[in-house]
């Protein structure tokens, strides 16, 4: 009987703790609020803070940032410089045992300025973006672009990548983090070794390439030049000249027109 009640204790005595664990919120440790000059081109190195770019029409750039974490650590921060017109943006956190933590940092930036940004589980937004010369990379962050235009790549390993509305020279690349990609116009290059990828309306000229991951093209118009090793391959609705080299994958087409050519070793073509 004690050794029943002592287990009731104990149980009770985790689940309080667990309460307790779960009501703590993080606190808000750094905020930033700054404006520079005379950029013509930005780096960031985001760590675990969601990046935000957002155009502006004003010359300079804006930079506001907000770190929250478990732990009230000064050593939290954003670290801005300016060094004739190449603007650094960094995350500052402590050296050793800081706990729980995220971030954001909103970049308003005019047209033209070229930016890099380089983050690890960060996630990254990019809309209304007019003449962008943007490169973007992150190890697990997903990346969201809409609504803009320009020279635009956007790499992650594991993350997510998810498209909307582009027009220019866009090209995305994922190890194992899934693609989806609606309304382009352009050169598209799309790229995932394990990943799937979506392309949905596409004008202009589609280069996608995997190795086990599928591919789901509709409704491009244009030239699509697809590669495959064992993933499987659907395009349909299209009014396009379309190329395919394929392993081991099936490869299926569905309301086509143009020319196609088409070559496989091992897998099966299907369509009507």
């Amino acid at each position: 009987m004690k050794s029943f009640l002592f287990t009731i204790q104990f149980c009770l005595m985790a689940f309080m703790g667990v309460c307790n664990l779960n009501a703590q919120q993080m606190k808000v440790v750094f905020e930033g609020n700054e404006t520079f000059h005379n950029v013509t081109k930005i780096n960031v190195k985001g760590l675990f803070c969601k990046i935000n770019l957002i155009a502006s029409q004003q010359e300079d750039v804006l930079i506001q940032s907000k770190i929250e974490a478990m732990q009230d650590e000064d050593a939290y921060k954003t670290i801005c410089l300016n060094d004739g017109g190449l603007l650094s943006v960094s995350v500052q956190v402590p050296g050793d045992g800081y706990a729980s933590h995220a971030g954001e940092i909103t970049i308003s930036l005019p047209a033209s300025i070229a930016i890099d940004i380089d983050n690890t589980s960060g996630y990254v937004e990019l809309h209304d973006l007019k003449q962008a010369n943007l490169n973007v990379v992150t190890t697990s962050g997903k990346i969201t672009a809409k609504d803009s235009q320009g020279n635009i790549g956007m790499q992650s390993k594991s993350g997510n990548i998810s498209v909307n509305n582009l027009k220019g020279d866009i090209k995305t690349s994922s190890y194992s983090g899934s693609q989806f990609i609606n309304n382009l116009e352009g050169t598209i290059t799309l790229d995932s070794p394990d990943g799937d990828i979506t392309a949905d309306n596409i004008n202009g000229t589609l280069h996608i390439s995997t190795i086990a991951g599928t591919q789901t093209i509709t409704n491009v118009s244009g030239e699509i030049f697809q590669k495959s090793s064992s993933g499987a391959v659907k395009i349909s609705n299209s009014k396009a000249n379309i190329t395919t080299q394929s392993l081991n994958g099936s490869v299926n087409l569905f309301d086509i027109t143009g020319i196609l050519n088409i070559t496989t070793t091992k897998g099966v073509i299907a369509g009507s």
